[in-house]
């Protein structure tokens, strides 16, 4: 809820007018409704106590009338049955003069000490046996006796009994006794102590049960035990106490009469005893409304006085509100456009610089593998030069063996021509052997195992000489591959360092590149960070910008909420 310069300054005002004129006024009435039940409470209890007071003293001079006429010569006689008829007809005469005489009574009577009636103000009553009742047992005793109120049962309603002992000198001959009407002391005592119109008094006997009530079918039938504050009246005998009875909020002064162990209670409803302390809250009520009302008009006076000139600096600011708001919309359209190339600028330089750096890896990398070629090539040609001369070494190895083998040959065909020849030499050996006969016989088997051995060595020499022109043949043969292994070499060594100069090329391009392209990366990552920067000032003046328009328009809103403050509404 919006609230104008005027409501707020009347409002806030009125509130505090009326929670201070609330607060004295309750203030106000709560001190008056204390003091008033401070005040009914002295009253209602000060009235219980004079009320049993005064019932006490009514008691007591009943009791001192029944001590008279303890020793009435003529109730004394007619209990004897001395003087017959006479006496009888003076008695009861006397008794219902008694009667008539207080008002009180039910019944007045004698009875002799067996507990038989002899004399009454009630003739029909005569002759009725009375020696089970309490009060008649307590007077044989010498005492006056009070009973406890009981239902009547002749009319029904609530009575009690007064005894007391009828003497001769000190011989207890007979009974005295009346039936009071507990209507009476209602009239007299208890209902005449009430407070204010809807208050009225009350009392219980001992068990709780009530005697007296201006309800009348709650007389000797209702119980206040039943009740909590009921209970905390036979509990505590003598107090104050606020209840709750049948709805009805009540305040209660009650006290014990000890004699008879009656309760009598006066009570009063609590809104009776608050209806004064009420009416005087309504006038003050009333007196605060129309202050009220005239200060309000007072400060609506001042408060329309004051915001006149408001209204004008209001205007004012509506304009410049305007305007600033209208140049920095300007202002913010150029600079987000500004600040959208360079965004897009500054991402195609990252781009572009990611890329070179894509590419200066890539450089560096093949810049690598070449010198790492380069090696390895050097490398296999030292290994080609290597084996080069390890290849010449074994052409002459070979050709030394071929050499070799071709002098093995030459001495196994030696070796042959002279078996050859010693074959020869044992076959003329055994033919000029066969000549001598047996003379020549031990010569002829040296010729035979001559001839075999020279057999022998040539068979072996022949096959000595296949087996060597086998190896030199190989040996040639492996001469010419070995020839022909060392001239693909040489041709392979003579690649290989062309190899080596081609990669010593690439490599030395490859670092040139890579030179190159690292100076284009330190170049794209300047103007990266220039796009960069640019970037980050068009963002600032746009960010400005947008600053410069939030701040319109919260200078707007203020203005707006400064018209609220004075009409209250936009």
């Amino acid at each position: 809820m919006k609230w104008s310069l005027r409501n707020r300054f009347l409002i806030p005002t009125l509130f505090l007018f009326i929670f201070g004129m609330g607060t004295v006024t309750a203030i106000s009435y709560l001190k008056s409704k204390d003091t008033l039940e401070a005040s009914m409470t002295v009253q209602v209890t000060r009235m219980t106590e004079s009320v049993v007071r005064l019932i006490d003293s009514y008691i007591e001079s009943i009791k001192l009338n029944y001590a008279y006429r303890s020793e009435d010569a003529t109730l004394t006689t007619v209990v004897q049955d001395i003087l017959g008829e006479t006496v009888l007809d003076a008695a009861n005469r006397l008794l219902l003069k008694i009667k008539n005489d207080y008002g009180y009574y039910e019944q007045v009577a004698v009875a002799n000490t067996e507990g038989i009636v002899v004399a009454s103000s009630s003739p029909g009553e005569i002759g009725k046996n009375i020696s089970d009742q309490t009060c008649f047992k307590e007077a044989l005793t010498g005492k006056i006796a009070v009973s406890d109120v009981v239902k009547s049962k002749t009319t029904g309603k609530a009575v009690f009994t007064v005894s007391s002992p009828l003497k001769m000198g000190d011989e207890i001959v007979g009974v005295h006794f009346g039936i009071i009407e507990m209507a009476y002391f209602e009239t007299h005592f208890i209902e005449p102590a009430k407070f204010g119109k809807s208050g009225y008094s009350f009392a219980v006997r001992k068990d709780g049960i009530l005697i007296s009530h201006p309800e009348k079918s709650k007389i000797l039938t209702y119980n206040i035990n039943s009740e909590d504050f009921g209970k905390e009246m036979l509990e505590k005998k003598e107090g104050l106490i606020a209840y709750t009875f049948e709805g009805v909020e009540k305040l209660a002064a009650y006290k014990k009469y000890e004699t008879l162990g009656w309760i009598l209670a006066v009570n009063v409803n609590k809104s009776e005893i608050l209806d004064p302390v009420k009416q005087v809250s309504y006038v003050n009520i009333a007196v605060g409304a129309a202050v009220m009302l005239f200060v309000a008009g007072f400060i609506l006076f001042l408060v329309q006085s004051a915001v006149r000139p408001i209204y004008r600096v209001i205007e004012g600011l509506k304009a410049c509100a305007l305007q600033v708001a209208s140049a920095s919309d300007e202002i913010l359209s150029a600079s987000r456009e500004l600040a959208q190339g360079s965004s897009e600028q500054a991402a195609a330089s990252e781009e572009t610089a990611s890329s070179l750096e894509e590419m200066s890896a890539m450089a560096q990398g093949n810049a690598n593998n070449a010198n790492q070629t380069n090696q390895f090539v050097t490398d296999v040609q030292e290994l080609f030069r290597k084996t080069d001369a390890f290849m010449t070494e074994l052409k002459q190895s070979m050709d030394e063996i071929s050499k070799a083998g071709k002098e093995t040959s030459k001495i196994i065909s030696t070796v042959a021509e002279i078996a050859f020849q010693t074959n020869l030499l044992a076959l003329n050996a055994a033919v000029e052997a066969a000549r001598a006969g047996e003379a020549g016989a031990g010569f002829a088997v040296v010729a035979a195992e001559v001839r075999n051995l020279a057999l022998r060595v040539t068979g072996e020499a022949r096959n000595t000489s296949l087996l060597i022109e086998g190896i030199v043949k190989k040996i040639r043969e492996g001469g010419e591959i070995a020839s022909k292994t060392n001239e693909a070499f040489v041709e392979v060594a003579k690649q290989a360092a062309r190899m080596e100069s081609l990669v010593a090329e690439i490599a030395a391009s490859s670092d040139e590149q890579n030179r190159g392209i690292e100076q284009m990366g330190k170049a794209m990552n300047e103007a990266d960070k220039i796009t960069q920067k640019n970037a980050a000032n068009s963002e600032e003046t746009a960010s400005a910008s947008e600053e410069m328009r939030n701040q319109s328009e919260k200078m707007k809103v203020f203005v707006e909420d400064l018209v609220v403050l004075v009409r209250g509404k936009r």
